[in-house]
Protein backbone atom coordinates (compact mmCIF):
# COMPACT_ATOMS: atom_id res chain seq x y z
CA UNK A 1 0.00 0.00 0.00
CA UNK A 2 0.63 3.71 -0.37
CA UNK A 3 2.59 5.48 2.54
CA UNK A 4 1.78 8.68 3.83
CA UNK A 5 2.62 11.05 6.27
CA UNK A 6 0.13 11.51 9.41
CA UNK A 7 -0.46 15.67 8.20
CA UNK A 8 -1.68 13.60 4.76
CA UNK A 9 -3.40 11.28 6.27
CA UNK A 10 -5.90 14.16 8.57
CA UNK A 11 -5.90 16.40 6.06
CA UNK A 12 -7.71 13.91 3.45
CA UNK A 13 -9.23 11.90 6.37
CA UNK A 14 -12.06 14.29 6.65
CA UNK A 15 -15.35 12.24 5.31
CA UNK A 16 -13.25 9.74 3.83
CA UNK A 17 -15.47 7.02 4.38
CA UNK A 18 -19.01 8.45 4.00
CA UNK A 19 -18.52 12.28 3.32
CA UNK A 20 -18.88 15.23 4.77
CA UNK A 21 -21.20 18.32 5.12
CA UNK A 22 -19.77 21.48 4.60
CA UNK A 23 -22.27 24.27 3.61
CA UNK A 24 -24.59 22.34 2.81
CA UNK A 25 -22.14 20.41 0.38
CA UNK A 26 -21.45 17.39 0.57
CA UNK A 27 -17.64 16.40 0.29
CA UNK A 28 -15.96 12.72 -0.03
CA UNK A 29 -12.24 12.28 0.61
CA UNK A 30 -10.47 8.75 -0.33
CA UNK A 31 -7.78 7.94 1.28
CA UNK A 32 -5.64 4.67 1.50
CA UNK A 33 -6.07 1.76 3.90
CA UNK A 34 -3.86 1.01 6.68
CA UNK A 35 -2.74 5.66 5.88
CA UNK A 36 -1.66 6.87 9.30
CA UNK A 37 -4.27 8.88 11.33
CA UNK A 38 -6.95 6.58 9.32
CA UNK A 39 -9.63 4.68 11.38
CA UNK A 40 -12.59 3.59 9.12
CA UNK A 41 -12.03 2.57 5.35
CA UNK A 42 -12.74 -0.46 3.52
CA UNK A 43 -10.98 -1.49 0.66
CA UNK A 44 -11.93 -1.27 -2.73
CA UNK A 45 -11.18 -4.65 -5.00
CA UNK A 46 -13.95 -4.69 -7.26
CA UNK A 47 -14.23 -5.49 -10.36
CA UNK A 48 -13.35 -2.91 -13.11
CA UNK A 49 -16.82 -2.16 -14.09
CA UNK A 50 -17.35 -2.11 -10.10
CA UNK A 51 -14.17 0.57 -9.95
CA UNK A 52 -15.68 2.79 -12.97
CA UNK A 53 -18.70 3.34 -10.85
CA UNK A 54 -17.24 4.01 -8.01
CA UNK A 55 -14.83 6.61 -10.07
CA UNK A 56 -17.83 8.07 -11.57
CA UNK A 57 -19.06 8.84 -8.03
CA UNK A 58 -16.13 11.21 -7.04
CA UNK A 59 -15.67 14.71 -7.64
CA UNK A 60 -12.30 14.76 -6.80
CA UNK A 61 -9.22 11.94 -6.47
CA UNK A 62 -6.27 12.82 -4.73
CA UNK A 63 -3.36 10.38 -3.91
CA UNK A 64 -0.94 12.68 -2.30
CA UNK A 65 1.78 10.30 -2.57
CA UNK A 66 5.28 10.75 -0.69
CA UNK A 67 7.12 9.27 -3.50
CA UNK A 68 7.74 9.14 -7.00
CA UNK A 69 4.80 7.45 -8.66
CA UNK A 70 6.47 5.97 -11.77
CA UNK A 71 3.36 5.42 -13.48
CA UNK A 72 0.01 6.65 -12.22
CA UNK A 73 -2.73 4.62 -13.93
CA UNK A 74 -5.37 5.28 -11.54
CA UNK A 75 -4.86 8.98 -12.55
CA UNK A 76 -5.63 8.02 -16.03
CA UNK A 77 -8.53 5.88 -14.63
CA UNK A 78 -10.07 8.95 -12.62
CA UNK A 79 -9.74 11.54 -15.72
CA UNK A 80 -10.88 9.12 -17.98
CA UNK A 81 -14.29 8.99 -16.23
CA UNK A 82 -14.33 12.95 -15.92
CA UNK A 83 -12.78 13.25 -12.47
CA UNK A 84 -10.21 16.18 -12.22
CA UNK A 85 -7.05 15.13 -9.99
CA UNK A 86 -5.05 17.12 -6.77
CA UNK A 87 -1.73 15.47 -6.80
CA UNK A 88 1.80 16.78 -5.63
CA UNK A 89 4.06 17.60 -8.09
CA UNK A 90 6.59 14.68 -8.43
CA UNK A 91 6.76 11.39 -10.67
CA UNK A 92 4.44 10.54 -13.50
CA UNK A 93 1.59 12.68 -12.19
CA UNK A 94 3.68 15.70 -13.35
CA UNK A 95 3.48 14.67 -17.41
CA UNK A 96 0.09 13.04 -16.54
CA UNK A 97 -1.42 15.86 -15.34
CA UNK A 98 0.24 18.54 -17.90
CA UNK A 99 -0.40 16.41 -20.56
CA UNK A 100 -4.21 16.32 -19.78
CA UNK A 101 -5.03 19.41 -18.15
CA UNK A 102 -7.42 17.39 -16.03
CA UNK A 103 -5.69 19.11 -12.67
CA UNK A 104 -3.91 20.31 -10.10
CA UNK A 105 -0.23 20.38 -9.22
CA UNK A 106 0.73 21.46 -5.56
CA UNK A 107 3.93 21.00 -3.81
CA UNK A 108 5.11 17.78 -2.55
CA UNK A 109 5.59 16.51 0.50
CA UNK A 110 3.26 19.64 1.65
CA UNK A 111 -0.30 19.38 3.53
CA UNK A 112 -1.13 23.16 3.02
CA UNK A 113 -0.77 23.56 -0.42
CA UNK A 114 -2.72 19.79 -0.89
CA UNK A 115 -5.39 21.44 1.14
CA UNK A 116 -5.46 24.39 -0.86
CA UNK A 117 -6.00 22.45 -3.82
CA UNK A 118 -8.48 20.30 -2.48
CA UNK A 119 -10.45 23.08 -1.23
CA UNK A 120 -9.90 25.23 -4.73
CA UNK A 121 -11.71 22.53 -6.62
CA UNK A 122 -14.38 22.15 -3.29
CA UNK A 123 -15.21 26.24 -3.92
CA UNK A 124 -15.17 26.14 -8.27
CA UNK A 125 -17.48 23.37 -9.06
CA UNK A 126 -17.15 25.44 -13.03
CA UNK A 127 -12.94 24.65 -12.76
CA UNK A 128 -13.73 20.92 -11.52
CA UNK A 129 -15.90 20.30 -14.42
CA UNK A 130 -13.61 22.21 -16.95
CA UNK A 131 -10.61 20.11 -15.52
CA UNK A 132 -12.52 17.01 -15.52
CA UNK A 133 -13.83 17.59 -18.96
CA UNK A 134 -9.77 18.31 -19.77
CA UNK A 135 -9.20 15.13 -18.23
CA UNK A 136 -11.41 12.77 -20.12
CA UNK A 137 -10.62 14.12 -23.36
CA UNK A 138 -6.58 14.60 -22.61
CA UNK A 139 -6.63 10.47 -22.04
CA UNK A 140 -8.24 10.13 -24.87
CA UNK A 141 -5.74 12.04 -26.91
CA UNK A 142 -2.45 11.06 -25.56
CA UNK A 143 -3.06 7.66 -23.46
CA UNK A 144 -4.87 5.38 -25.91
CA UNK A 145 -3.36 1.96 -26.70
CA UNK A 146 -2.91 3.11 -30.02
CA UNK A 147 -1.06 6.20 -29.34
CA UNK A 148 0.84 3.94 -27.28
CA UNK A 149 1.74 1.46 -29.77
CA UNK A 150 3.16 4.51 -32.42
CA UNK A 151 4.91 5.61 -29.44
CA UNK A 152 6.70 1.90 -29.35
CA UNK A 153 6.94 1.94 -33.16
CA UNK A 154 8.24 4.85 -33.14
CA UNK A 155 11.07 4.14 -30.78
CA UNK A 156 11.62 0.79 -32.69
CA UNK A 157 12.08 2.65 -35.69
CA UNK A 158 14.47 5.09 -34.34
CA UNK A 159 16.90 1.91 -32.91
CA UNK A 160 16.54 0.40 -36.30
CA UNK A 161 17.57 3.49 -38.23
CA UNK A 162 20.93 3.88 -35.89
CA UNK A 163 21.34 0.20 -36.04
CA UNK A 164 21.31 0.86 -39.90
CA UNK A 165 23.41 3.85 -40.35
CA UNK A 166 26.33 2.03 -37.77
CA UNK A 167 26.18 -1.13 -39.92
CA UNK A 168 26.99 0.85 -43.11
CA UNK A 169 30.05 2.74 -41.29
CA UNK A 170 31.53 -0.34 -40.05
Amino acid sequence: GMHTSRVYAEVAYVGSHSGVDWNGHGATFVVPVGAPGVTVLCRKTAARHANLTFLKELDVLSVPATYDEPKGFFLLEAMASGVPVVQPRRGSFTEIVEATGGGLLVKPDDASSLADGLLEMYRDGKKRAELGRRGSEGVRQHYTVQRSADRLMAVYDSVLERTERTEKTV
